[in-house]
């Protein structure tokens, strides 16, 4: 059990990517992290392989589907309930678990009490990873597939017919892609789209943002 003045972050996806950096930048700053993940195992192993603290960082189980992109996948893979799964994970559980948590934050006496939710360039139009026409655009329509229960046969939030990497762009990242694909990837978002960020990087940013006091 932690004393009360260390502050703590719950942070999902914690076992890679921005998660497990942002676990690390906190746990440097003297945070206790929480790390909400579906694999326990792996989240011990990123733990040691990255040395961070294991008095400050608790493993917890948390299911909120798999954080994949599989951008080859021809018919919809859905979770339990029936719904998409890239919407289930990004959207669905995540909106649920922040309600859930809302009575804590409110009750929390921590300066820093807020609920940060991370989004991708490439469904930010605005940006030119975003615009990239392959596979499409991201864009939501008029929410007809959310309207219309999202459960099977629908797929989609804008209610049309299943695209793998759109629904990827309306909601992690490429682990299920081919190998040729990750190692460029880097490069093609650093000098092409400028929207390329070390992980390490982006989970500095993302700790900076978690400690910001509410009169920054």
């Amino acid at each position: 059990m932690q004393p009360p003045e260390t502050p703590t972050a719950i942070v999902t996806g914690a076992s890679s990517g921005l998660g497990l950096h942002a676990t690390r930048a906190l746990v440097a700053r003297g945070w206790h992290v929480v790390m909400a993940c579906r694999d326990l195992s792996k989240a011990g192993d990123a733990i040691h392989r990255l040395a961070i603290d294991p008095a400050s960082a608790s493993p917890m189980h948390l299911d909120l589907g798999s954080l994949v992109y599989l951008p080859q996948l021809k018919p919809p893979m859905r979770w339990r309930e029936g719904y998409e799964i890239r919407v289930a994970t990004n959207h669905l559980g995540r909106f649920l678990l922040a309600n859930l948590m809302l009575d804590d934050l409110r009750q929390s006496r921590a300066a820093s009490r807020r609920s940060i939710t991370l989004g991708t360039i490439t469904a930010n139009t605005a940006e030119s990873a975003g615009r990239i026409p392959i596979p499409a655009p991201a864009h939501l329509g008029e929410l007809a597939g959310r309207v219309g229960g999202f459960k099977a046969p629908i797929a989609m939030l804008d209610g049309g017919r299943f695209r793998p990497g759109k629904a990827y762009k309306d909601t992690a990242l490429f682990g299920h892609t081919p190998a040729p694909f990750r190692a460029l990837l880097p490069a093609f978002q650093k000098y092409v789209t400028r929207g390329y960020v070390a992980q390490a990087l982006a989970g500095e940013r993302i700790a900076q943002v978690v400690g910001l006091s509410p009169a920054t």
